[in-house]
Protein backbone atom coordinates (compact mmCIF):
# COMPACT_ATOMS: atom_id res chain seq x y z
CA UNK A 1 0.00 0.00 0.00
CA UNK A 2 1.39 3.88 -0.68
CA UNK A 3 2.44 5.68 2.03
CA UNK A 4 0.27 8.85 1.95
CA UNK A 5 3.08 10.77 3.54
CA UNK A 6 5.68 9.51 1.11
CA UNK A 7 6.25 13.21 -1.69
CA UNK A 8 6.70 12.40 -5.40
CA UNK A 9 9.56 13.32 -6.52
CA UNK A 10 7.27 14.33 -10.19
CA UNK A 11 5.35 16.43 -7.50
CA UNK A 12 8.26 18.20 -6.15
CA UNK A 13 10.18 18.98 -9.49
CA UNK A 14 8.41 22.07 -10.35
CA UNK A 15 9.11 23.53 -7.48
CA UNK A 16 12.98 22.31 -7.63
CA UNK A 17 13.44 23.73 -10.88
CA UNK A 18 11.86 27.47 -9.86
CA UNK A 19 14.53 27.39 -6.80
CA UNK A 20 17.31 26.59 -9.65
CA UNK A 21 16.01 29.36 -11.45
CA UNK A 22 15.71 31.71 -8.52
CA UNK A 23 19.41 30.71 -7.33
CA UNK A 24 20.53 31.01 -10.39
CA UNK A 25 18.88 34.84 -11.78
CA UNK A 26 18.73 36.60 -8.21
CA UNK A 27 20.02 37.01 -4.45
CA UNK A 28 17.65 37.49 -1.72
CA UNK A 29 18.48 40.34 1.07
CA UNK A 30 15.77 40.96 3.25
CA UNK A 31 13.14 38.60 2.26
CA UNK A 32 13.14 40.72 -1.47
CA UNK A 33 14.53 38.99 -4.75
CA UNK A 34 17.69 41.28 -6.31
CA UNK A 35 18.03 40.24 -10.00
CA UNK A 36 22.13 39.61 -10.24
CA UNK A 37 24.22 41.26 -12.87
CA UNK A 38 25.00 39.07 -15.45
CA UNK A 39 28.93 39.28 -16.80
CA UNK A 40 30.43 38.17 -19.80
CA UNK A 41 31.94 34.40 -18.93
CA UNK A 42 35.71 34.13 -18.97
CA UNK A 43 36.40 33.05 -22.40
CA UNK A 44 35.38 36.18 -23.96
CA UNK A 45 37.99 39.02 -24.10
CA UNK A 46 36.46 41.59 -22.42
CA UNK A 47 39.06 44.13 -22.86
CA UNK A 48 38.40 44.04 -26.88
CA UNK A 49 34.48 44.33 -26.54
CA UNK A 50 33.13 46.79 -28.95
CA UNK A 51 30.42 49.04 -28.86
CA UNK A 52 28.49 51.39 -30.84
CA UNK A 53 28.10 54.00 -29.80
CA UNK A 54 31.73 53.40 -27.94
CA UNK A 55 30.40 54.24 -24.39
CA UNK A 56 26.90 53.05 -23.16
CA UNK A 57 26.91 53.91 -19.43
CA UNK A 58 24.15 52.26 -17.27
CA UNK A 59 22.89 55.96 -15.69
CA UNK A 60 22.06 57.26 -19.23
CA UNK A 61 20.73 53.79 -20.59
CA UNK A 62 17.25 55.92 -20.84
CA UNK A 63 18.37 57.36 -23.60
CA UNK A 64 20.56 55.48 -25.22
CA UNK A 65 21.05 53.33 -28.12
CA UNK A 66 22.95 50.35 -29.18
CA UNK A 67 23.60 49.30 -32.66
CA UNK A 68 26.28 46.83 -32.35
CA UNK A 69 28.48 44.96 -29.93
CA UNK A 70 31.09 43.06 -31.08
CA UNK A 71 32.37 40.27 -28.60
CA UNK A 72 35.81 38.49 -29.18
CA UNK A 73 36.59 35.03 -28.24
CA UNK A 74 40.01 34.08 -25.94
CA UNK A 75 42.57 32.36 -28.13
CA UNK A 76 40.87 31.73 -31.34
CA UNK A 77 43.50 32.59 -34.23
CA UNK A 78 41.61 32.18 -37.24
CA UNK A 79 39.21 34.85 -37.78
CA UNK A 80 35.42 33.47 -38.13
CA UNK A 81 32.59 35.43 -37.83
CA UNK A 82 29.37 35.15 -36.06
CA UNK A 83 26.76 37.80 -36.34
CA UNK A 84 23.65 38.11 -34.65
CA UNK A 85 20.42 39.48 -35.31
CA UNK A 86 17.98 40.33 -33.04
CA UNK A 87 15.29 42.08 -31.66
CA UNK A 88 16.78 44.71 -29.33
CA UNK A 89 19.05 45.47 -26.54
CA UNK A 90 18.81 44.71 -22.59
CA UNK A 91 22.00 45.05 -21.23
CA UNK A 92 24.40 43.90 -22.80
CA UNK A 93 27.73 46.84 -23.47
CA UNK A 94 26.46 48.61 -20.20
CA UNK A 95 29.66 49.96 -18.61
CA UNK A 96 28.72 49.78 -15.07
CA UNK A 97 30.93 52.12 -13.17
CA UNK A 98 30.33 50.63 -9.85
CA UNK A 99 32.23 47.41 -10.82
CA UNK A 100 34.34 48.92 -13.48
CA UNK A 101 32.92 45.93 -16.64
CA UNK A 102 30.58 46.17 -19.07
CA UNK A 103 27.38 44.06 -18.17
CA UNK A 104 25.88 40.88 -20.18
CA UNK A 105 22.64 39.75 -20.68
CA UNK A 106 20.78 36.44 -20.04
CA UNK A 107 20.28 36.56 -23.91
CA UNK A 108 23.83 37.41 -25.20
CA UNK A 109 25.07 34.98 -22.51
CA UNK A 110 23.59 31.84 -23.98
CA UNK A 111 24.33 33.24 -27.68
CA UNK A 112 27.98 33.51 -26.65
CA UNK A 113 27.87 30.35 -24.86
CA UNK A 114 26.36 28.38 -28.01
CA UNK A 115 28.72 30.37 -30.92
CA UNK A 116 31.85 29.66 -28.40
CA UNK A 117 31.13 25.52 -28.69
CA UNK A 118 29.89 25.66 -32.15
CA UNK A 119 32.33 23.18 -34.45
CA UNK A 120 32.89 26.26 -36.65
CA UNK A 121 35.34 27.77 -34.25
CA UNK A 122 33.73 31.28 -33.79
CA UNK A 123 36.81 33.86 -33.14
CA UNK A 124 33.92 37.06 -32.50
CA UNK A 125 30.25 37.28 -32.37
CA UNK A 126 29.05 40.55 -33.41
CA UNK A 127 25.06 41.42 -32.44
CA UNK A 128 22.59 43.59 -34.33
CA UNK A 129 19.29 44.34 -33.89
CA UNK A 130 15.91 44.98 -35.20
CA UNK A 131 15.52 47.81 -32.93
CA UNK A 132 18.60 49.52 -31.78
CA UNK A 133 16.67 51.28 -28.67
CA UNK A 134 17.61 49.77 -25.09
CA UNK A 135 14.90 47.74 -23.22
CA UNK A 136 14.24 44.75 -21.39
CA UNK A 137 11.54 43.64 -23.93
CA UNK A 138 9.36 44.47 -27.01
CA UNK A 139 6.44 45.07 -24.20
CA UNK A 140 8.38 46.70 -21.94
CA UNK A 141 9.42 49.20 -25.12
CA UNK A 142 5.66 49.48 -26.28
CA UNK A 143 4.42 50.41 -23.26
CA UNK A 144 7.32 53.13 -21.72
CA UNK A 145 8.36 54.27 -25.53
CA UNK A 146 5.36 54.11 -28.04
CA UNK A 147 6.64 57.28 -29.92
CA UNK A 148 9.73 56.03 -30.62
CA UNK A 149 8.88 52.53 -31.91
CA UNK A 150 6.28 54.22 -34.32
CA UNK A 151 8.37 57.43 -35.14
CA UNK A 152 11.20 58.84 -36.36
CA UNK A 153 13.07 58.48 -32.89
CA UNK A 154 14.01 54.77 -33.18
CA UNK A 155 17.17 55.69 -35.59
CA UNK A 156 16.65 53.05 -38.17
CA UNK A 157 18.40 55.25 -40.85
CA UNK A 158 21.49 54.89 -38.23
CA UNK A 159 20.86 51.31 -37.73
CA UNK A 160 20.45 50.48 -41.29
CA UNK A 161 24.46 52.02 -41.57
CA UNK A 162 25.89 50.05 -39.42
CA UNK A 163 24.08 46.76 -41.06
CA UNK A 164 25.44 47.54 -44.32
CA UNK A 165 29.02 48.38 -43.01
CA UNK A 166 29.43 45.12 -40.86
CA UNK A 167 28.13 42.78 -43.98
CA UNK A 168 30.92 44.89 -46.35
CA UNK A 169 32.94 43.93 -44.13
CA UNK A 170 32.51 39.96 -44.24
CA UNK A 171 33.91 39.88 -47.66
CA UNK A 172 37.04 37.19 -47.98
CA UNK A 173 36.11 36.15 -43.96
CA UNK A 174 34.93 33.08 -43.14
CA UNK A 175 31.47 34.02 -41.32
CA UNK A 176 27.73 32.69 -40.70
CA UNK A 177 25.06 35.58 -40.65
CA UNK A 178 22.57 34.18 -37.87
CA UNK A 179 19.27 34.89 -37.62
CA UNK A 180 17.38 35.15 -34.09
CA UNK A 181 14.77 37.49 -33.77
CA UNK A 182 12.20 35.07 -32.62
CA UNK A 183 8.75 36.00 -33.49
CA UNK A 184 5.87 38.48 -32.94
CA UNK A 185 6.58 40.27 -29.47
CA UNK A 186 4.49 39.86 -26.62
CA UNK A 187 2.53 43.58 -26.09
CA UNK A 188 0.59 42.38 -23.05
CA UNK A 189 -3.11 42.54 -22.48
CA UNK A 190 -3.46 46.25 -22.10
CA UNK A 191 -2.86 48.37 -25.72
CA UNK A 192 -6.23 48.25 -28.37
CA UNK A 193 -6.72 46.07 -31.16
CA UNK A 194 -5.52 48.58 -33.54
CA UNK A 195 -2.34 49.74 -31.82
CA UNK A 196 -1.45 46.03 -31.67
CA UNK A 197 -1.52 45.80 -35.35
CA UNK A 198 0.53 48.49 -36.00
CA UNK A 199 3.41 46.94 -34.11
CA UNK A 200 2.80 43.81 -35.79
CA UNK A 201 3.09 45.60 -39.42
CA UNK A 202 6.14 47.53 -37.90
CA UNK A 203 7.91 44.52 -36.97
CA UNK A 204 6.76 42.83 -40.04
CA UNK A 205 8.40 45.55 -42.29
CA UNK A 206 11.70 46.37 -40.77
CA UNK A 207 12.19 42.37 -40.76
CA UNK A 208 11.38 42.66 -44.57
CA UNK A 209 14.06 45.78 -44.70
CA UNK A 210 16.67 44.12 -43.09
CA UNK A 211 16.63 41.19 -45.34
CA UNK A 212 16.77 43.15 -48.18
CA UNK A 213 19.70 44.76 -46.61
CA UNK A 214 21.07 41.45 -46.35
CA UNK A 215 20.86 40.89 -49.96
CA UNK A 216 22.41 37.32 -51.34
CA UNK A 217 24.01 36.39 -48.34
CA UNK A 218 22.99 33.09 -46.74
CA UNK A 219 21.66 33.23 -43.23
CA UNK A 220 21.58 30.71 -40.40
CA UNK A 221 18.80 29.85 -37.77
CA UNK A 222 19.49 27.81 -34.35
CA UNK A 223 17.00 25.06 -34.27
CA UNK A 224 13.33 25.27 -34.78
CA UNK A 225 11.34 28.02 -36.52
CA UNK A 226 8.32 29.06 -35.24
CA UNK A 227 5.39 30.55 -36.38
CA UNK A 228 4.75 28.17 -39.67
CA UNK A 229 8.62 28.97 -40.09
CA UNK A 230 8.08 32.67 -41.02
CA UNK A 231 10.66 33.12 -37.67
CA UNK A 232 13.56 31.71 -36.50
CA UNK A 233 14.04 31.17 -32.62
CA UNK A 234 15.05 33.72 -30.61
CA UNK A 235 19.03 33.60 -29.25
CA UNK A 236 17.34 32.85 -25.73
CA UNK A 237 16.24 29.88 -25.92
CA UNK A 238 19.48 28.43 -28.36
CA UNK A 239 20.43 24.94 -26.78
CA UNK A 240 23.71 23.44 -27.80
CA UNK A 241 22.66 20.09 -28.87
CA UNK A 242 20.35 22.06 -32.17
CA UNK A 243 21.79 22.30 -34.92
CA UNK A 244 22.57 25.61 -36.78
CA UNK A 245 20.98 25.28 -40.25
CA UNK A 246 20.65 27.35 -43.67
CA UNK A 247 17.06 29.57 -43.39
CA UNK A 248 16.84 30.69 -47.15
CA UNK A 249 13.26 32.25 -46.82
CA UNK A 250 12.54 33.98 -43.57
CA UNK A 251 10.65 37.18 -45.40
CA UNK A 252 7.13 37.23 -43.33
Amino acid sequence: MRDPHRVNLFQKTPFLILNIIMREKSSFKGGNVIKRKILFSSYVDEERIVTTPKEIELRNIANHYRYLISIPFRNRIKQRIAVVIMKNPSEAGIFDNSINRRLSDDTIYNVCDYLYKHSFNFSKVIILNLFPIFGPNMKNLVNDKPNELLGEDLNSNKNNEVFSEVFNSLNHVPHRIILAWGGYPNLGNNLPKVVKAKFRKLYKDRINEVINIIGNRPTYKVGDSLSGSKFPAHGKVWYDFEPMKQFSHPIV
